[in-house]
């Protein structure tokens, strides 16, 4: 099989992905949940690292105890992207799993370490690739396909100017050669694309399209989904509400145009760009910010940009006001 190298050099895992590991016999599977930016769920206020008891007597989804994902793309579903920490659980005591298998409720949890938007990005790959792992299409030589049409599958390639197809949900598609593309059209699935002049593109709700390498291009259409480039002079989009772009690299621009969705450039010199209805965008000190503010019928009334570090505040979620002035949003 073809071993992708991963976007991030941070190892996420101590020995094994911890999702594949039990802790003690009271202990669940690892698993992922998401909260909002003060650290609170359904009003509860976590903190990192201490055992939490819930003191429900009737732990079940949607009804009392815990809630985690299994899959880190689930946990987008109830919490999206740029507005949302996401976080490394380990669920104990009374367990129960949601009917759908989405969802679980544990009696206990406690929240073990916190991905960034990168590592988020990285953990969903390799937890997708992990699960499709036993349908596995692979092709290592220049010009060619690999494509699988199945749930829970994966489709890899090495080879330049070759091409990566997926239809599956909760599938993968990976390309790790040079003008090489990776697609899927499923839910929940993952892209990813390294080398020069590579495309990752995703139109599946809660999924993930992430290339590395310059001049490259990672674009998602589907809600709640995120689309990340790590090259020099590529570009992030992403068109589905709730959603994120994001850029690491310079002299890149991460674009949304849903409303509800963020933009944000993590590296000096790199751009976000938000249009859309109630859309926020965020820069490192060096990046810059730009903002569309529209009327009800789409119109264009304002427009702003900004540099941060400079005209704004660096690492700041901001808005675009009815006066085309920058909001703060917290």
């Amino acid at each position: 099989m073809v071993q992708m190298k991963t976007l991030f050099e941070e190892p996420l895992w101590p020995e094994k992905p911890l999702e594949m590991q039990r802790a003690d016999s009271r202990s669940g599977l690892m698993a992922f949940k998401g909260v909002n930016s003060d650290l609170q769920c359904r009003t509860f206020q976590f903190s990192v690292g201490p055992l939490h008891r819930h003191g429900t007597p009737d732990v079940a989804v949607s009804i009392g105890g815990f809630h985690s994902c299994i899959k880190p793309l689930d946990v987008l579903r109830f919490y999206p992207p740029g507005m949302s920490r996401y976080f490394l659980v380990q669920p104990s005591g009374q367990i129960a799993l949601g009917a759908c298998g989405i969802e679980q409720a544990s009696e206990c949890i406690r929240l073990l370490r916190e991905f960034t938007l990168s590592q988020w990005v990285d953990t969903a790959l390799r937890s997708t690739l992990d699960a499709a792992a036993a349908r596995t299409i692979t092709a290592q030589e220049h010009y060619s396909v690999a494509s699988c049409e199945q749930d829970f599958s994966a489709a890899l390639n090495s080879g330049h100017c070759s091409l990566t197809a997926n239809v599956g949900d909760y599938a993968a598609a990976c390309n790790d050669g040079h003008r090489g593309v990776a697609s899927s059209t499923g839910d929940q699935s993952v892209v990813f694309s390294r080398g020069h002049h590579a495309l990752a593109a995703n139109t599946g709700n809660r999924s993930v399209a992430a290339a590395q390498g310059p001049q490259s291009l990672a674009g998602n259409s589907g809600h709640h989904g995120i689309a990340q480039v790590a090259g020099e002079a590529s570009i992030a989009s992403n068109t589905g509400s709730r959603a994120l772009a994001l850029c690491l690299g310079p002299r890149s621009i991460a674009v949304t145009t849903a409303d509800h969705s963020q933009a944000c450039a993590d590296l000096q010199g790199s751009i976000a760009l938000a249009d859309g209805r109630a859309v926020k965008a965020k820069a490192a000190a060096g990046a810059a910010i730009i903002l569309v503010h529209r009327g009800a019928h789409d119109e264009l009334i304002h427009i702003r940009c900004g540099v941060a570090g400079k005209d704004l505040k660096a690492d700041v979620w901001y808005g675009l006001g009815a006066d085309g002035e920058f909001i703060e949003i917290f």
